[in-house]
């Protein structure tokens, strides 16, 4: 869900909720603010590279989300 919020893919209510769940939850507050440092690292570092295919972008998430298996 938090991929969809950050994606503007949730309707306004949705939206809404996800925001008011955040105010009062400082982890999920810290889950929000690291997908979105991610994403903007993403953007800035690989996207703008046009050699960098979604196949990357998917490995090099997969990597940083799953610390385990580097």
């Amino acid at each position: 869900m938090v991929n969809m919020f950050l994606d503007q893919q949730l309707n306004d209510d949705e939206s809404r909720q996800m925001l008011h769940q955040a105010q009062g939850n400082p982890e999920f507050q810290r889950v929000l603010r690291t997908e979105q440092n991610f994403r903007d690292l993403i953007k800035k570092n690989v996207v703008q590279r046009p050699d960098a295919t979604s196949r990357l972008l998917a490995n090099i998430k997969s990597k940083i989300s799953d610390p385990g298996s580097r």
